[in-house]
């Protein structure tokens, strides 16, 4: 079989592989009771990672078998259909320089339009007290530092960040002159000054673990990023989920739902792959997106430094609180739309839209742990009066209509991942030096972006891998 090089297959990305997307299908979806057959290639998750890879491979002439665990395709790409208005759960953000995602959507008719949400003030409550940015500077609860007192409290995590340089390119976390910054975030506010309020407040509605666990290194990355990415940030007409919807559509390959792995095992020839239904499957070679917060409790013979890392990279936990109202009363009562919080069980309150009107509650960390440890109702209950408290125009409006947990999620248990303190060397060597016939992927993996475009780089890199090995 002839390889594609890798000029043509960067070339064959950047076009959304539309040689294999010309005459689009309906999905082939089912369970899987799994086979003694050696396939080719097996590719396990069914989100943008494993399906970009299976789009490279089937341009080459292979039909890898797709295997998935949950019951629908898409991984962390997951809209709620079955609420007003279809919001995402998962990623929502197509930056400008996305360029894999904006393509293929081009290939296969997915509408992307410009993202409407613009920075908005917030009110503010911390330690039960309400206010707006302009009462906060002399609140009574305002104990910052004299030279962070007119610094809001949702604007402290960037006052300090902005102090650190970004990196050279976005490639650079991955190098050895990096992992000076790979130390604890405390320990960067730390070495500005940062008073214990203004750590405190930071974590509360921090995007990841906490002030210890996350790695300046990391934040530095997505600060390369972010500075790379000059231009309109778009989201996927009808939610995210459209698009992988249309990539499985697209494939010749089955994709086999409901299919949870219980153990992977690797040897000279292939792996074999032990589902949880007692059944194995045998392949030459497995391209696993299983997020490592998932895959540190399946049992596999991966090299110890391998295990190391997965066993210990940190992902976000996040809980999400969807809420109708009977009428938009944040038009009325002359507050911010928004809510900025310190509170345990309210975080952060975003408008999701006017008509219907809609609110999302998003908890991350410590909140997000002792929400799910509640029943929903009772939560549910403790939330809306929280909003209540807050904004009394809010009273006898709120009903919820959906709550998701991604850390309570068994097949994802974390809506993103990020670099731990001390984790960037490790995480590095694993991204660049594949090796054995498990092939790593997901947006865990990607060397030069991250998010939805992050996930489809390293279907793409391990798909090239594997072609690679097969020729």
């Amino acid at each position: 079989m002839q390889y594609l090089t890798r000029r043509a297959m960067l070339a064959a990305s950047a076009l959304g592989i539309a040689s294999c997307a010309s005459a689009p299908k309906n999905m082939a979806i089912q369970s899987y009771n799994g086979s003694q057959n050696m396939h080719e290639v097996v590719i396990i998750g069914a989100g943008l990672a494993g399906l970009n890879a299976a789009r490279i491979l089937e341009a080459q002439g292979y039909s890898p078998l797709i295997i998935e665990a949950s019951g629908r395709i898409g991984g962390r790409a997951y809209t709620l259909d079955d609420v007003a208005g279809a919001p995402d759960a998962g990623g929502i953000q197509i930056g400008p320089s996305y360029t894999r995602f904006r393509a293929i959507a081009r290939s296969l008719n997915v509408d992307l339009y410009d993202s409407p949400y613009t920075a908005s003030s917030s009110l503010f409550d911390i330690n039960g007290k309400v206010m707006t940015q302009e009462q906060w500077r002399t609140s009574t609860v305002n104990l910052l530092s004299e030279t962070e007192k007119h610094i809001a409290p949702n604007g402290l995590f960037s006052h300090y960040t902005r102090k650190l340089a970004t990196l050279p390119h976005i490639t650079s976390w991955m190098e050895e002159d990096a992992q000076t910054l790979d130390i604890s975030l405390r320990d960067f506010l730390s070495s500005y000054g940062a008073s214990h309020q203004a750590m405190q407040l930071i974590e509360a509605n921090l995007n990841g673990s906490n002030v210890d666990q996350l790695s300046m290194l990391h934040i530095a990355r997505s600060m390369t990023l972010f500075a790379h990415s000059k231009g309109a940030v778009s989201q996927v007409k009808g939610g995210t989920q459209r698009m992988t919807d249309a990539m499985a559509a697209a494939l010749r390959s089955d994709i086999q739902i409901n299919t949870p792995i219980a153990a992977l095992h690797q040897d000279k020839d292939g792996t074999d792959i032990y589902l949880e239904n007692g059944k194995k499957i045998r392949a030459k070679f497995v391209i696993c997106t299983i997020p490592f917060s998932v895959m540190r409790d399946i049992a596999h013979n991966l090299d110890l430094e391998r295990q190391r890392i997965i066993a210990s990279l940190p992902y976000t936990r996040a809980s999400f609180i969807y809420l109708r109202a009977k009428t938009p009363f944040w038009q009325e009562d002359g507050l911010p739309s928004d809510i900025w919080s310190n509170a345990p069980l309210l975080g952060r309150v975003f408008v999701l839209d006017n008509i219907p009107p809609m609110l999302k509650i998003w908890l991350n960390g410590q909140s997000a742990d002792i929400f799910d440890k509640m029943d929903e109702e009772t939560a549910g209950k403790m939330v809306m009066g929280e909003i209540e408290r807050v904004r009394p125009s809010a009273k006898g409006q709120l009903s919820i209509v959906k709550i998701y947990s991604w850390q309570k999620n068994k097949y994802a248990r974390g809506i993103y991942h990020h670099i731990g303190t001390g984790q960037g060397r490790a995480l590095a060597q694993m991204v660049q030096n594949q090796t054995g016939r498990i092939i790593l992927a997901g947006e865990h993996m990607a060397r030069q972006s991250s998010g939805l475009e992050g996930a489809l780089e390293s279907g793409e890199s391990a798909a090239m891998h594997v072609l690679n090995a097969l020729s």
